[in-house]
């Protein structure tokens, strides 16, 4: 249920500019769970921070995670493309 839960709310968060900007955190910009979690409950959604990450990580594109784990793939690929 929650899994649906933290989907809805990404939906959502897609459509609203406004939203995603004010939970943005940190110089990268990701989204804050704990305040995404409060603004999901306002919505009428209700997750936990944890499966708000762990649904937000599993959203994320193989490009995406490698370059937040530090992998290399990514600085390769743009190395090609010049």
């Amino acid at each position: 249920m929650s899994k649906q839960a933290v989907e809805g709310f990404m939906k959502r968060l897609d459509a609203d500019k406004g939203l995603q900007t004010r939970l943005r955190t940190g110089a990268k910009g990701t989204l804050d769970p704990v305040a995404s979690v409060e603004a999901g409950r306002k919505l009428g959604f209700e997750f936990t921070a944890q499966e708000f990450t762990h649904v937000q990580e599993a959203m994320l594109s193989d490009e995406q995670l490698e370059a937040v784990s530090g992998g290399m793939g990514v600085m390769k690929k743009a190395a090609r493309k010049r």
